[in-house]
């Protein structure tokens, strides 16, 4: 037994790959996809709801699982050590190590190509490439957990942040815009596996990564309320937030470029500042 450094509570120590498999795949699968509700979990695993309460019940016992009063069911994250991470950061480092869904693998198979075209066509720009968009997804996932998105916002969100920069394969200053065009124009071929509606809520984030957006937006999905304005603003920071040395791999031309721009001359030709990242 060990106490919790966030909460103080008595825990026991036990080891994942020791447990019998129907615990063993209740905690996979709450690692991976987060808190949710009995209900979901038993449709996602195939159990039924009385064997899974037996299961529920069991890892309460041993420490590893949290029941909500509202019907949740979340890991139980905690560290013996001070140093080591606080717990309620856990749960967001893991989400984004999800595994991929059949709709995302799709999408990955569509824009890779697109954003490698892309990237070489800005090669003496900073990278907006398919490495980017990837953690840019990576950024989203942890600050959209952190913001308690709903299942349905995440993954408008993750779709949205793979899709943002694929407009820079026709056109750098508009790009926003043809990225909401091209989801749209995806979509409505069956290119991509998103219905119309879907596609026009990761279209619109796509748009409102950069330039003018409403942060207070909301959207019906489905019955379902979306916070669209939201969404866009926690894309937008985790596009800033890639921000480091994997973006700048042209030193040589970027360097001959400015060069031929003349002194404090930005990509457009005007006179600014030096500056590496354009978002």
């Amino acid at each position: 037994m060990h106490n919790s450094p966030i909460t103080g509570q008595r825990k026991s120590r036990f080891n994942l790959l020791t447990l019998p498999q129907q615990q063993r795949r209740v905690l996979v699968y709450l690692m991976r996809e987060g808190s949710t509700n009995g209900a979901t979990l038993a449709d996602a695993l195939a159990q039924a709801p009385a064997t899974l309460q037996a299961t529920l019940t069991e890892l309460t016992a041993l420490g590893a699982i949290t029941l909500t009063a509202d019907g949740h069911v979340a890991v139980q994250w905690g560290r013996t050590r001070r140093r080591a991470l606080p717990a309620r950061l856990w749960p967001a480092l893991q989400t984004a190590s999800r595994l991929y869904s059949a709709q995302e693998i799709v999408t990955l198979r569509t824009v890779v190509p697109i954003l490698q075209f892309a990237r070489a066509r800005l090669g003496e720009f900073t990278d907006h490439g398919p490495g980017h968009v990837l953690r840019v997804k990576l950024f989203a996932t942890q600050l959209g957990h952190i913001s308690a998105l709903t299942a349905t916002e995440q993954h408008l969100l993750r779709a949205a942040a793979l899709f943002h920069d694929v407009g820079n394969v026709v056109e750098r200053e508009r790009h926003h815009l043809i990225s909401q065009e091209t989801v749209e124009k995806l979509a409505a071929n069956g290119q991509i596996p998103f219905s119309l509606s879907e596609a026009a809520l990761v279209g619109l984030l796509c748009r409102w990564h950069r330039k003018a957006y409403d942060p207070t937006r909301c959207d019906d999905y489905h019955g379902e309320i979306v916070r669209t304005g939201l969404l866009a603003s926690i894309l937008r920071v985790a596009d800033a937030l890639d921000s480091d040395y994997r973006r700048f791999d042209y030193h040589d031309k970027l360097r001959s470029f400015t060069r031929a721009a003349g002194p404090g001359a930005d990509y457009r030709g005007r006179t600014a500042a030096p500056h590496y990242t354009d978002t």
